[in-house]
């Protein structure tokens, strides 16, 4: 039992039970919490007050200790009294502002915040986060929306302890917010977060601010939290969109307009954000996936035209020479009968495959060719959940059941993208925030890791005849800290020599002060060394990837 309504915990105990008009109930339990509805379980006769026929809006509830909570669209259902909203206090339906904190928020907003120097009675930071704002004018209302960091420093003699919250902000509602739209917002910024961070985003808690200016805990059935894998809870690089994007050109009030706009918005985001949820059958969720990318490109060629089909153009030139024939039709007239067969008749609706390429033809190649879900793949998946939606034998076609997996990671990745911009961010954003991450759909993805070193220029790129690609790739046995002479026609040449001098020098103890310079280590005459940090000799589509390259040049 408690004023501060936690989504994750179980409750229940005792209460008496009042009704505006019925005035006392009765007494029963108030159960509320993860995988079951807000109930009343009265004892005795109770509920003969109750009609089955009736809704009531609000019931008030008093636990032992003189605590009140507020029950919201109340129903008698089987004996027991269910309702789909509670607040911690007695209040009514009207709120003005609401007050949420998430899972994932907090970690991520202060991802990049350090002390500077020790923590005393107080602490200087550097890359603090500041409050982040946006106006929103959209369907479900206009609203400031705001990521809001709290830091608690609590310091003692024998330590000091920080505590930092991020939460996030629904404010200045130009209407009253009722329990309905509190959930409508809070499902809507679940799926927002769980999209751009690509992890499931789930609530904790929920506070709403009433007309009197009383804030009040709010509790309803909403996503289960997901438990994160104890390998990526202390990884801050585990989220996909980088913070400090949202500090460029005013990106927080691009984003929030957009998302809370889309006619995407509600189902196939939230559909989206729920599948990063989903933990159970794996045919079913490949399945979802390309249901979410079928309505998708249905939703993007609304407009497309109808294509024309061979078969029919036969038949309406056959249907008009017929025609002509009818001698109670002027020119005119037949013309417009044509026209109109060839309207209904003379054309087909786009299938899923030509949707698709029409729509991956109207986006950036470059972030296509990362993701590189090929032509092929995607007639994999396709037909995979045809078999699937059929109740048929699945088969994979030319790939292997292993090779699903990384597939239906591709797709989700895709979807990313498409959801990135719907959302009014760019290709250039999407790919900034691929080039650094560690999350584990872009890492099962499989990405063109090579074009993506391309594109973002964290590599460099030297091609070479075939013939001194093989010769490299048979010279070079480890992958790392590899010296090549590069000749004044600019063909490389593998130096064993300097290769192993370097290796050799790594385990030798040097002084404190010794210079690192890998010109001190070579000391080549009439050369300059260049250190590269990684390296793709390239002939084609064959290519050979080295990390951390010392090229000697001409000088």
């Amino acid at each position: 039992m408690t004023n501060n309504i936690s989504f994750n915990d179980d409750h229940s105990f005792p209460v008496d039970v009042f009704h505006d008009e019925l005035g006392k109930v009765g007494n029963a339990t108030l159960a509320f919490g993860p995988r079951k509805a807000i109930s009343l379980r009265f004892r005795g006769g109770t509920i003969a007050k109750f009609d089955t026929e009736k809704s009531y809006e609000r019931l008030v509830a008093t636990s032992l200790e003189g605590r009140s909570y507020t029950l919201f669209n109340c129903e008698l259902h089987f004996g027991d009294v269910y309702a789909e909203y509670i607040l911690a206090g007695e209040a009514f339906n009207a709120f003005d502002s609401i007050e949420i904190e998430m899972t994932h928020i907090t970690q991520w907003f202060f991802q990049w915040e350090r002390i500077i120097g020790d923590v005393g009675t107080s602490v200087q930071w550097k890359n603090r986060p500041s409050r982040i704002s946006a106006n929103v004018t959209s369907p479900l209302g206009n609203f400031c929306l705001a990521i809001d960091p709290h830091t608690d420093l609590t310091a003692t003699a024998e330590r000091s302890e920080i505590l930092n919250t991020a939460v996030v902000l629904v404010e200045n509602s130009h209407s009253h917010l009722g329990v309905i739209d509190i959930r409508s917002l809070v499902t809507s910024l679940c799926t927002l977060f769980s999209i751009l961070l690509a992890l499931p985003v789930s609530v904790l808690t929920v506070r709403a601010k009433d007309k009197n200016g009383k804030w009040h805990s709010i509790y309803f059935p909403h996503y289960e939290k997901v438990e994160e894998d104890e390998r990526d809870a202390k990884n801050g690089m585990r989220y996909l969109l980088k913070r400090k994007i949202l500090d460029e050109d005013a990106k927080w009030q691009v984003i929030a307009q957009a998302f809370f706009n889309s006619e995407l918005r509600d189902p196939n985001w939230i559909r989206l954000s729920s599948m990063k949820r989903y933990q159970d059958f794996w045919e079913y969720k490949v399945a979802a996936y390309v249901f979410l990318l079928d309505s998708y490109v249905d939703f993007k060629t609304k407009s497309l035209p109808k294509k024309n089909s061979k078969s029919a153009t036969n038949r309406i030139n056959h249907f008009s020479r017929e025609l002509s024939t009818v001698s109670n039709l002027n020119t005119e007239q037949s013309a417009d009968i044509v026209e109109l067969a060839t309207k209904i008749f003379g054309s087909i609706d786009h299938s899923f495959v030509d949707k698709y390429q029409h729509v991956v033809s109207n986006v950036d190649q470059d972030v296509l060719k990362i993701i590189n879900l090929t032509h092929s793949d995607f007639v994999t998946l396709k037909n995979f959940r045809d078999d699937v939606a059929h109740g048929k034998t699945i088969t994979f076609g030319s790939a292997s059941a292993s090779v699903i997996p990384r597939l239906t990671e591709k797709l989700s990745l895709l979807l990313t993208y498409f959801a990135f911009l719907d959302f009014d961010l760019t290709s250039a954003d999407f790919i900034e925030c691929i080039s650094h991450t560690w999350n584990r759909m872009v890492l099962s993805s499989d990405i063109n890791g090579m074009h993506l070193s391309r594109v973002n220029k964290s590599a460099e790129f030297i091609t070479v005849s075939k013939g001194t690609l093989n010769t490299i790739k048979q010279q070079t046995k480890k992958r790392t800290f590899c010296c090549f002479h590069l000749n004044p026609n600019g063909e490389p040449t593998f130096s064993e020599y300097h290769t192993d001098l370097y290796y050799k020098q790594l385990f030798v103890e040097k002084p404190s002060n010794s210079s690192q310079d890998p010109n001190s280590i070579f000391q080549l005459a009439n050369r300059k060394v260049r250190t590269i940090g990684t390296l793709y000799f390239e002939n084609g589509e064959d290519h050979l990837e080295l990390h951390h390259v010392f090229l000697f040049e001409p000088i």
